[in-house]
């Protein structure tokens, strides 16, 4: 029940967090923009897309259909609001956007966003924050969905791409290893009736999931190939 406070929270569309994301967007883009590195881990520890997916893998593994919808939600409203505003900035930022280097993407950003969505799921069911900041770090989903507002705003639609499929590969990474965290982990729902919802709700989002993974797979060797 105390785990499941905890994840309700994450889920949370409030005030303080729709603050947060528009905070730690603009902290991500001076980064990215001054190429400062202390700044850029500042933004990633700010992390607030991190929680809405942790949230939504958990639901999952529940079969919780009311917190996946409201995790679903909170994340989607997150990255429209982090593009909205990089692609603003990045429309008047100019020529400036065409000196800094492509981003790319390779089969090593997502596993490694695969073995980090496992870590924060183990963390947050042992209840370790202070192990949830490295987490935080790694995953790095802010940084590259600013990065795709920026470029976007600018035209350089290549960049934007590339930078995009890092985005998506740490989304699609940390969802599907919640996941099996969380079936390893034995997390089941409070009423065994619930059980066999939870299991097949479990099974189709784990296909969905392997399916994008595999596609962005191929998406990815295919640009490493030809680029």
């Amino acid at each position: 029940a105390e785990l499941y406070d905890d994840i309700q929270d994450f889920s949370a569309m409030s005030q303080n967090f729709i603050i947060m994301v528009i905070l730690s967007a603009v902290v991500a883009g001076i980064g990215i923009l001054t190429d400062n590195i202390p700044v850029l881990v500042g933004a990633m520890v700010i992390a607030p897309l991190l929680g809405p997916n942790i949230a939504l893998a958990f639901g999952t593994v529940l079969g919780d259909i009311p917190l996946v919808k409201r995790s679903a939600a909170t994340g989607l409203a997150a990255t429209a609001i982090s593009l909205l505003i990089a692609f603003i900035w990045g429309m008047f930022y100019g020529e400036g956007l065409r000196a800094m280097p492509d981003p790319g993407i390779s089969l090593s950003d997502i596993i490694l966003a695969f073995v980090s969505g496992a870590a924060g799921a183990i963390t947050i069911l042992r209840g370790g924050s202070s192990a949830l900041v490295g987490v935080m770090v790694a995953v790095a989903l802010l940084p590259p969905l600013v990065r795709t507002g920026l470029f976007a705003g600018g035209g350089l639609w290549t960049q934007g791409l590339h930078a995009f499929l890092v985005f998506l590969a740490n989304t699609i990474s940390v969802n599907l290893a919640g996941i099996l965290t969380f079936l390893f982990a034995g997390i089941t729902p409070k009423y065994w009736w619930e059980e066999k919802k939870a299991r097949k709700y479990s099974r189709r989002a784990m296909l969905l999931w392997s399916i994008l993974l595999l596609i962005l797979v191929g998406v990815v060797l295919l640009l490493n190939f030809y680029g």
